[in-house]
């Protein structure tokens, strides 16, 4: 039998064979509208909240330009990363500040925020590592107290259970080695309707934005010069499948890797720790083994797959050494841009120690298709029960 999705491509390329406009219009397409809306109904949000984007990174960098951030204002980041976390800040000419991850964790310290923004900072965006949540309520707390935007980059964790309000935005990436993949795309969703309306001038077609704009904007003043980063309906169609197939088994899915990440810990193998009241998504476990070798051992026995992440630091990158954007571009006779950053530590240690130790298990090549349905257990009822998204 076919999988969902690759009978959903196959009736839409059929369509589009007699509708050509399906692959390529800019308007309210119904195939993006879905999977939208499906987005929002798995989040809990109201309709008009989230927008689909040809990918996370276009999405950070819309979001940020819908919040009204661009050259010299600050943007808290964290010191370990994927670069497409930084890069939108520097897109738009803004100054990175590095903050380092929790102690024995993948993520940014939340609690070392605070003393470290100033008057010129307006934004943190915090990433979601492997899956691994971040601790929404304390987010929620944070931007109370300093007044500042709050962007989580989900690129890694979508199905993720939080605990907590809604942070200004959450972006989420369908491309490759992702749990849900469309081949490439992404989406973003907002916590308000008005930040709905900027995302929308931000980052789709004009022809788009006069159909779904919620505030009443006068016809001459929606431009024509427009980011245009729209997804793909055909990715938006695979995408919309996969979570259809997902949602189904998402009991499931959360069972299972409470129980992998249990297992692992009284094995003495400790995976990178997660919020209270919060699940994190399928498909890999962090973990920072003392002895990598038992690590492996123990995994070989399962059929489970163990990999060094071996990732750099962000903050030591050749970009943030030279202080220079795309730094390689003057090696090949091109102009490369100068930029500023803001460092709050001389050594990050706990991103130095991470990024030399991690480990990433993943138990699930087989294991959504083969592990039994089960009640679920009393944590994750809980966890259901208080999520907030």
């Amino acid at each position: 039998m076919k999988p969902v999705w690759q009978q959903s491509a196959e009736e839409y390329i059929k369509l589009a064979s007699e509708n050509p406009d399906l692959l390529s219009s800019v308007d309210d397409n119904p195939y993006v509208n879905q999977m939208e809306r499906l987005i929002e109904d798995l989040l809990w949000l109201p309709e008009n909240r989230v927008i689909a984007l040809s990918s996370a990174t276009a999405g950070i960098v819309a979001i940020l330009r819908a919040l009204g951030i661009g050259k010299d204002d600050e943007v808290i980041v964290p010191a370990f990363s994927w670069g497409q976390t930084l890069d939108p800040v520097l897109e738009i000419g803004a100054i990175p500040v590095f903050v380092d991850i929790e102690p024995d964790g993948v993520n940014i310290d939340l609690s070392r925020i605070e003393e470290h923004y100033g008057k010129r900072t307006k934004a943190i965006i915090a990433a979601e590592l492997f899956g691994i949540p971040l601790d929404w309520m304390r987010l929620h707390e944070i931007a109370e107290k300093t007044g500042l935007y709050t962007i989580v980059d989900s690129a890694q964790s979508f199905g993720a259970l939080h605990w907590g309000p809604m942070p200004s935005a959450v972006v989420f990436s369908f491309g490759r080695g992702k749990l849900i993949c469309g081949g490439e795309g992404g989406a973003v969703a907002v916590n308000n309707v008005n930040l709905y309306d900027a995302l929308l001038l931000s980052s789709q077609h004009p022809i788009r934005v006069m159909q779904n704009l919620q505030a009443d904007i006068p016809y001459e003043l929606i431009d024509s010069i427009s980011p245009n980063a729209r997804i793909h309906p055909f990715s938006a169609v695979l995408i919309h499948s996969q979570i259809v197939e997902y949602r189904k088994n998402l009991c499931k899915y959360h069972h299972f890797i409470i129980k992998i990440r249990r297992q692992l810990d009284d094995a003495g193998l400790r995976p990178v720790t997660i919020p209270l009241e919060t699940s994190q998504s399928p498909k890999v476990v962090a973990i920072l083994p003392e002895e990598p070798d038992d690590l492996k051992e123990y995994c070989y026995e399962f059929g489970w797959e163990v990999n060094s992440c071996c990732q750099k630091p962000l903050v030591f990158s050749p970009t943030i050494k030279n202080l220079q954007f795309l730094p390689a571009l003057k090696h090949i006779g091109f102009h490369q841009r100068h930029i500023k950053v803001r460092h709050t530590s001389d050594e990050y240690p706990n991103t130095i120690r991470t990024s030399r130790s991690l480990y990433l298990v993943n138990p699930f090549t087989d294991a959504p298709q083969t592990y039994s349905s089960q009640k679920t257990d009393n944590e994750l009822i809980h966890s259901y029960q208080n999520q907030a998204c």
